[in-house]
């Protein structure tokens, strides 16, 4: 009941259904017939934050919770140490669901799989909602494991680093291969990323990186 009432705390704080929709990743008819009830009901905020969880399912929910198949309880009791893995280097959404058919080769398909992860991954934690004006900033990183080039003539392969820049309001995305993960190849990427997109945003904000951060501030 956690996704519920912070959904509908952020409708009682003005967040548009449509925010809301992506926010939680629940469809907007659903976020409509909460909306709903929740006028109905008449409560408050602060009464939707002290009410008793049995209270909440009896007004949004009908209180209908049909029993879950066996199916479906095996694999909810395996969601949340799927969800601490993924915390783990080289741990993905589709590697786990390899080993969850491993142990289960009657269990759900991949689609079905992905949505109780993320459920699962929402219902337990609050979501915030940022507005991103476009053109403002420009998020820059470096992804993942290093890659691999190889020279054709003469047989060498170096490895690489993943620079990746993204223009967080429509998601577009700059990629580049670089050698390494010092101040001029992050310099240089930078610029490059720039004349891609066509403009210099407001600010370019790094994740932490060592090359871009002299000195951090926890105030």
């Amino acid at each position: 009941m956690t996704k519920l009432r912070n959904l509908l705390r952020c409708y009682a704080m003005g967040m548009a259904i449509k925010s809301i929709s992506s926010a939680f990743h629940v469809s907007r008819n659903t976020v409509r017939k909460y909306v709903r009830r929740y006028q109905e009901s008449g409560l408050t905020p602060e009464q939707l934050m002290t009410m008793s969880e049995e209270k909440l399912l009896e007004i949004f929910l009908n209180n209908r919770s049909r029993k879950p198949t066996p199916r479906k309880e095996a694999l909810e009791a395996l969601v949340p140490d799927y969800v601490k893995q993924l915390s783990r280097k080289g741990v993905t959404v589709k590697s786990l669901h390899k080993e969850y058919l491993r142990e289960h080769p009657d269990g759900y398909l991949y689609s079905n799989f992905k949505r109780a992860i993320r459920q699962y991954k929402y219902q337990v934690r609050a979501v915030g909602h940022a507005e991103h004006p476009a053109g403002d900033q420009i998020y820059v990183d470096y992804a993942g494991d290093k890659l691999e080039i190889v020279d054709a003539e003469a047989g060498e392969v170096r490895s690489v680093e993943v620079f990746v820049a993204i223009l967080p309001c429509s998601h577009y995305t700059y990629c580049e291969a670089v050698w390494s993960q010092k101040k001029e190849d992050l310099i240089l990427a930078c610029e490059n990323a720039l004349r891609f997109f066509g403009g210099a945003p407001t600010a370019i904000v790094p994740d932490n990186l060592k090359a871009a951060v002299t000195q951090s501030d926890l105030g």
